[in-house]
């Protein structure tokens, strides 16, 4: 009987430790990459640091600007955060 109770209870400590979080800052992210501008400075899964130049593709894909005269194209899905801009002393 102690072994019916320990599932049911186990299971509910998982969704509130690991599975409740996981949901809250995807929706987080999902909100923050829906609010991308151009003009953004933004960190992607990889490291990569860009500023936004257009969205392609229904918002799919984002161009970034890595370097003077160099854009490249990522997945929407690889932006890991939006970069703050440096306050000036």
């Amino acid at each position: 009987m102690n072994t019916l109770l320990f599932i049911p209870i186990l299971f509910v400590i998982l969704y509130f430790i690991v599975i409740r979080p996981q949901r809250n800052e995807e929706k987080k992210r999902k909100t923050m990459i829906e609010g991308l501008q151009k003009g953004d400075t933004v960190i992607t899964s990889s490291g990569i640091h860009g500023k936004v130049v257009e969205f392609k593709d229904n918002n799919e894909s984002v161009v970034l600007a890595i370097a003077k005269d160099t854009n490249v194209t990522f997945n929407s899905s690889t932006i890991l955060r939006k970069k703050e801009k440096e306050k000036e002393a």
